[in-house]
């Protein structure tokens, strides 16, 4: 599923048969469903078309990025449901039942996915990071109800409320953490960190990105100020 189309952004996928020609299939075109289930299995169907290890002869990437919790706060009735009663009253109490039942659904699809890779063999060695793009929305901004509590501010601002989330990683060559690492890692060392340990590069010294590319070929993206980073995680 595509973020852009013609200019804009909408989740659409587009499939590509023998003979050349593209079917597009929007979103809007599956009615009937939530936009999370639909996610949900379409990442389920990539899992399962990868097979075990034994199958496979190179390493696959997978994002897998919900929209939810996140404004239009709409959520399945029956999650909705779990929550009836349970964020008090006043101001902002119903978009607050609203972002619980977005997260439990949330929670429930990764376990989904996660129970995937282990029915297909490939939960051992995968490596599963679950992070965020910023801190929750606050003051009932995108009529959501948010606490970031301790840190101050929220989506939007530049305090650590709105650049600073919580995240969690594991999978072969990760040691299990005894607590929680307080470290800083940015969202721009995911590309290198992630090639590293795609190609077992210990060493942070060594370019992760050599032989990848042509001599006279530069690397199709942009860089950015991001760092390796799979030496800090082995590390535990």
């Amino acid at each position: 599923w595509e973020h852009t189309f013609r200019g804009s952004f909408d989740y659409h996928s587009e499939e590509k048969d023998d003979n050349g020609s593209v079917t597009i299939t929007h979103l809007t075109e599956l009615d009937g469903d939530f936009a999370g289930n639909i996610v949900t299995d379409q990442a389920v169907k990539l899992i399962e078309a990868h097979g075990p290890r034994d199958q496979r002869e190179n390493p696959w990437f997978m994002l897998v990025a919900y929209q939810n919790p996140h404004w239009p706060l709409q959520a399945p009735i029956d999650y909705i449901d779990m929550y009836a009663g349970t964020t008090g009253g006043g101001t902002g109490y119903r978009a607050r039942q609203l972002v619980l039942a977005l997260t439990k659904h949330m929670d429930d699809a990764v376990g989904t996915i996660v129970q995937a890779l282990k029915d297909n063999g490939a939960y051992d060695d995968t490596i599963i990071i679950f992070t965020s793009d910023h801190g929750g929305p606050t003051n009932m901004h995108e009529s959501t109800e948010n606490n970031n509590y301790p840190l101050r501010g929220g989506k939007n601002t530049l305090w650590e409320g709105g650049t600073r989330t919580v995240g969690l990683v594991q999978g072969p060559g990760i040691p299990a953490a005894p607590e929680s690492v307080r470290s800083h890692f940015v969202a721009s060392d995911w590309l290198l960190t992630l090639v590293a340990a795609a190609r077992n590069i210990t060493d942070e010294s060594t370019d992760v990105l050599a032989g990848l590319f042509d001599q006279n070929e530069s690397a199709p993206f942009e860089l950015g100020d991001g760092i390796n980073q799979w030496g800090f995680l082995r590390s535990g």
